[in-house]
């Protein structure tokens, strides 16, 4: 997503994800990009422009992938 996740050929910007994302989307996301992309159109579309497919994190716990979840939304620099 760049150095400061201002987005890049490879991924798309993290600026204002929370406009589309909450906690719980975000964390299962996290854990399954492919079933959450599969059920998206805008993500679908999105996936088009871009090299790079979001690697899945089914080995972070539940916690782990909600706290990450919440620092993307709401505590990103």
């Amino acid at each position: 997503h760049g150095r400061a996740g201002e987005g890049s050929f490879m991924a798309p910007s993290l600026d204002g994800i929370a406009a589309h994302w909450d906690v719980d989307r975000m964390q299962r996301y996290i854990r399954d990009p492919e079933k959450v992309i599969a059920e998206d159109e805008r993500l679908l579309e999105q996936g088009k422009r871009y090299t790079t497919r979001m690697p899945a994190f089914p080995h972070l716990s539940p916690n782990q992938r909600t706290k990450l979840a919440e620092w993307l939304l709401h505590e990103r620099p």
